[in-house]
């Protein structure tokens, strides 16, 4: 029977099952490695093909992204844009990633139909406080059109969603990164890719990528671990669990699997411990 004591407050960290931790020892161990001519060129293309084969989530408009980099987790993509227009110089909304409030403690948060002309947005889809896209998300695109604000998206959740269409179809949105990092477990090896729309070769991903400063042990764990873990894992696996879960202990289910909320959304959950547990019994 599940209790309330066993759901994890103040955090809502990834499921890290027997699958996934046998990976990360298998690959760590030298068990599975892979052995690819040119790694980074391959990440790229299977990195393409993994987070655009979903089925439980779409990126739609997402081929309009021509230019693809590597990067050291989605927090490389976000500090590449802090370091460009620092935390001040950026949009952020309330109930986004943490990280910002923690660099940033005064921030002061974007309001929609407030929006300054001359500071990109910078928002996550999903947005971990609404475990779903932010609720006024075409509205802010509208605006951003209007105005001329390019948008940054951090689809870093993304990889653990369902039932999301992210429309990256307008011109206002610039770019957008995932992981692996939420999907397969892989925290421990921070690794994903850039979409962009314009290339920027003085930024500094762009200079990574070029001089493959990105370190090739990332991008061949990478490569091993799409190779071995399809992209609808947790979905596929745990998606009747979590739907028990909220269900037994009265919590509102949300787009990410290992995550809920309280009936009145004012408490996020984290359910991993739970998932893990009754896997392993």
């Amino acid at each position: 029977m599940w209790s309330k004591q066993q759901l994890i407050l103040n955090g809502l960290p990834p499921i890290v099952d027997a699958k996934l931790q046998q990976l990360h020892d298998q690959i760590v161990n030298g068990t599975l490695c892979d052995t690819s001519a040119d790694p980074y060129t391959r990440f790229q293309t299977d990195a393409v093909e993994f987070f655009t084969s979903s089925q439980r989530y779409r990126l739609q408009g997402i081929e309009q992204f021509v230019h693809h980099d590597i990067i050291m987790g989605c927090n490389h993509f976000i500090d590449n844009l802090i370091m460009q227009h620092s935390i001040s110089g950026l949009q952020i909304f309330e109930h986004d990633y943490k990280y910002y409030q923690r660099l940033c403690p005064a921030i002061s948060f974007a309001q929609v139909g407030r929006l300054a002309t001359d500071k990109p947005v910078l928002i996550a889809a999903p947005v971990p406080g609404y475990l779903d896209l932010h609720p006024r998300w075409t509205e802010i695109v509208i605006e951003c059109e209007n105005k001329n604000i390019p948008i940054h998206v951090d689809a870093s959740w993304l990889g653990a969603a369902n039932d999301i269409n992210l429309d990256l179809r307008s011109r206002a949105i610039r770019s957008v990164c995932m992981s692996l990092s939420k999907g397969l477990g892989l925290q421990w090896n921070r690794v994903g890719l850039r979409w962009s729309r314009e290339s920027n070769q003085n930024d500094s991903i762009s200079i990574y990528n070029r001089f493959k400063m990105i370190p090739e042990s990332l991008v061949r764990n990478g490569i091993t671990a799409m190779s071995q873990v399809e992209p609808d894992y947790l979905w596929n696996t745990y998606g009747d669990l979590h739907r028990e879960i909220c269900r037994t202990l009265k919590l509102r289910p949300s787009k990410i699997v290992h995550a809920a909320q309280s009936l009145d959304r004012s408490q996020l959950y984290g359910l991993a411990n739970m998932m893990v547990d009754k896997q392993s019994k």
